[in-house]
């Protein structure tokens, strides 16, 4: 059976002959039958003499399409494309752009990629980033890469310390540089990926790089966002996926187990490039009412918004094969939480009562355990320490955070596996 087959016209009257004609796309790999699928609009165009002169595509067009595509077919697994010869020929062309956008690449081999977002600032976005990554390579061997997508640098500052990332933003061998290529700069490649210096376990360390991030960013996309190429629609797709680009012509998908963006507090444009990349997006939250509101509104911004307008601009887009047609939530997670030694759940009664309520919107998406608040944290940040190093510290180790953080990796890492 074919892997994946577009529903053929059910009418009778719609199958007669010289109605009806079937494509089969055919190859080793669903990339290479996307690839194919997105050659034959160009076969179209440069066969301009045999349309009709309603602009409709030929009998013979039709059937030397259809003999060359079927050549050797039953060597690989294939996919069917149905369409009726009567179709102007920009429909078919967008139709077979559609087919390329609909085909699934997934190798098991590639990274899992995940977006750690929230248009709200405070909530541990970074922090979480950060020990997340820390955690799956100190207790799951994992290769991590990260990717600072926040102009303010945080998460650069802390892998690399503050007098290295100088050093590497002056140079300008940051993620700006990725999104500088449709101003016009040569895409990099991966010059700008760094290896973490963090903490003072080196033995983990080293499964840690990170792609970091400068100030400079956030004029990049203000100039991103009022500058145009070419085709409206085309622009506004290659605008959105610089980072899958980037990902694809470095081939570093192959090279780790994670790729883990920590985004700005904000889904525009930049942000938008890595949920086009992310196989599934993490959503840090403090137990508060402005939560209970923002997440939901998060989720379908990004579901309901981004997802479904990337979705309609890949159908007139270049192909990318590392663009993500669907972002799927991994869970919240839930940080900053008080504690409160006499109340019977252990938190404030405040937090005690939000969390109740996250808990009826979000069932099993939110995560526990809870991460507690305390100034032990920000102390590792500062000392550019995941918790993990902290273990035998009062306001780390003694509060169970660093066991918080990595049952959490466990749980996150379960879950992105399921991606």
């Amino acid at each position: 059976m074919p892997k994946w087959v577009t529903q053929p016209p059910s009418r009778r009257d719609e199958l007669g002959p010289h109605k009806t004609r079937f494509l089969s796309l055919s190859g080793p790999s669903n990339a290479s039958v996307r690839e194919l699928a997105g050659e034959y609009p160009s076969s179209v165009d440069e066969r301009t003499e045999e349309f009709a002169s309603d602009a409709s595509a030929s009998e013979p067009l039709l059937g030397d399409m259809t003999w060359t595509a079927g050549t050797e077919r039953s060597r690989f697994d294939h996919t069917l494309v149905g369409y009726r010869a009567s179709y102007r020929v920009d429909i078919l062309k967008r139709r077979m752009y559609g087919v390329r956008s609909q085909i699934q690449v997934q190798d098991p081999a590639v990274a899992k990629r995940v977006s750690v977002i929230n248009f709200k600032g405070g909530v541990g976005k970074t922090t979480l980033a950060f020990n997340l990554a820390a955690g799956l390579a100190r207790y799951h061997d994992a290769r991590v890469l990260l990717v600072d997508m926040d102009h303010q640098s945080s998460l650069s500052i802390v892998c690399l310390g503050s007098d290295v990332w100088r050093n590497i933003a002056e140079s300008g061998d940051t993620v700006n540089r990725v999104f500088k290529n449709f101003l016009g700069s040569t895409l990099p490649g991966r010059k700008i990926i760094h290896n973490s210096r963090f903490g003072e376990h080196k033995s983990y360390r080293a499964r840690v790089d990170i792609v970091p991030a400068n100030l400079d960013l956030d004029d990049t996309e203000i100039e991103l966002t009022s500058s145009h190429q070419g085709n409206a629609i085309k622009s506004e797709w290659n605008k959105r996926t610089l980072m899958c680009r980037w990902i694809e012509d470095t081939d570093v998908d192959s090279e780790y187990d994670y790729i883990i963006f920590d985004c700005a507090p904000a889904t525009k444009i930049v942000s938008q490039n890595a949920i086009a990349a992310s196989h599934g997006y993490i959503i840090p939250v403090v137990p508060e009412a402005v939560m209970e509101r923002g997440a939901p509104h998060l989720r379908n911004m990004i579901q309901a918004g981004i997802d479904v307008k990337l979705s309609a601009l890949s159908a007139m887009g270049d192909a990318m094969p590392m663009y993500a047609p669907e972002t799927r939530l991994v869970g919240l997670v839930v940080t900053r939480v008080q504690t409160g030694p006499r109340a019977a759940s252990g938190y404030t009664d405040d937090h005690t009562q939000h969390l109740q309520s996250l808990a009826r919107q979000w069932g099993g998406f939110l995560l526990e355990p809870y991460v507690s608040q305390g100034t032990g944290i920000p102390g590792t940040l500062t000392d550019r320490v995941p918790v993990y190093d902290r273990q035998n510290t009062q306001n780390v180790g003694r509060r169970g955070i660093h066991t918080q953080f990595r049952e959490l990796t466990a749980t996150l890492r379960a879950r992105m596996e399921e991606l």
